[in-house]
């Protein structure tokens, strides 16, 4: 601090070194970053690679899911949306974009799997979490190389707890008693997978793109894969409703960015038509219409009076949702039966 009393000697210097350390751990913290995203990625195309069998599609599907966790951080960190969800996974559009023959049955089985287990409902994205908290946190002053490692930590350890308590509850309790979980989303893509091969086994393609199948060498499983890719058959319809909302959302930012006052904002076509977006659009709707009453009537102090109220509100919806999952398990506990206590959050 500039009132602070400088010590005698070194302490100038001292005070210079770690105000210019204060000052580089932001950028150290980013380059850090960096290099855990580009080792991590570069880690899960090459898993997916040895288990699709497709280095191609791989990299196509990691980046498309990538992309797909980061828009939905943006949404959850610009628009205040606690979560969103998407009526696509990467498999589906790579297989509009190119269809099943492009890919190889390989590719497009294990695809369709892997969608079901880190894409199917990514309302539970760690992404756009890890962006508040760590908003949080510099907002609180908190070094980020601190929240970095505690943010490792705190993943490291939730994975471990996660398959402990997944594993015990599996052998030990009904395994399908949810049946969304349990019954329809495997089933789901395993049909999509058998309707995929199907219609590759009726047009004749399914041994056209099996003769393109690796035979074991590093040329062979760089080229087949790009080899492939003569047998695209995009899903004109389809591929052409991908290419115009990205022609609307680009126009859109496009004007945002021209025009400070223009009204629409491109988020609307990443909302519009979600599950998320269909059960709590009233709400929002409601209120943006308080805000702007607030602002224009009350003015900028009287919408700062608001904002404990508000947030109350809202703490007090995660305080009825967190009491009924207390109380559940508490009568769990003690009696050995569900008590039946439902807190919905928001439509989820």
């Amino acid at each position: 601090s500039a009132d602070r009393a400088k010590p005698a000697g070194g302490g100038e210097d001292a005070s210079d070194a770690d105000a210019a350390a204060d000052l580089a751990a932001p950028d150290e913290v980013s380059v850090l970053a960096a290099r855990v995203l580009l080792m991590a990625f570069a880690g899960f195309v090459l898993v997916l690679s040895w288990m699709c069998q497709s280095w191609l599609v791989a990299l196509f599907y990691a980046l498309l899911m990538m992309a797909l966790f980061l828009v939905f951080s943006r949404i959850a960190c610009e628009t205040g949306i606690p979560f969103a969800q998407a009526n696509w996974s990467p498999t589906d559009v790579m297989l509009n974009l190119f269809g099943a023959p492009a890919l190889g049955p390989h590719a497009t089985n294990f695809a369709l799997w892997g969608s079901s287990i880190l894409v199917q409902d990514p309302r539970e994205a760690l992404m756009p979490y890890a962006a508040t908290g760590a908003k949080v946190a510099d907002d609180a002053g908190i070094p980020m190389k601190k929240v970095f490692r505690f943010a490792v930590a705190a993943v490291l350890a939730a994975l471990a707890v996660a398959w402990l308590g997944s594993t015990f509850s599996l052998y030990n309790y009904n395994p399908m008693s949810d049946s969304w979980a349990a019954r329809w989303t495997p089933t789901m893509y395993f049909d999509q997978t058998a309707q995929q091969l199907g219609g590759m086994e009726a047009s004749g393609m399914l041994e056209e793109t099996m003769a393109l199948e690796p035979d074991g060498s590093f040329a062979s499983e760089f080229l087949a894969p790009l080899k492939r890719l003569g047998l695209a058959q995009p899903n004109a319809i389809r591929s052409h409703y991908i290419l115009y909302g990205m022609l609307a959302v680009i126009l859109l930012s496009m004007l945002r960015f021209r025009f400070s006052k223009f009204p629409l904002h491109p988020v609307i076509f990443l909302i519009v038509g979600t599950y998320p977006g269909m059960g709590a659009w009233g709400v929002f709707l409601l209120g943006w219409f308080i805000k702007q009453a607030v602002v224009r009537f009350g003015g900028g102090g009287v919408y700062q009076k608001f904002k404990p109220f508000f947030v109350g509100i809202i703490s007090g919806e995660l305080g009825i949702a967190g009491t009924a999952l207390v109380v559940e398990f508490s009568h769990y506990l003690w009696y050995g039966q569900a008590a039946h206590v439902v807190g919905r959050f928001l439509p989820g």
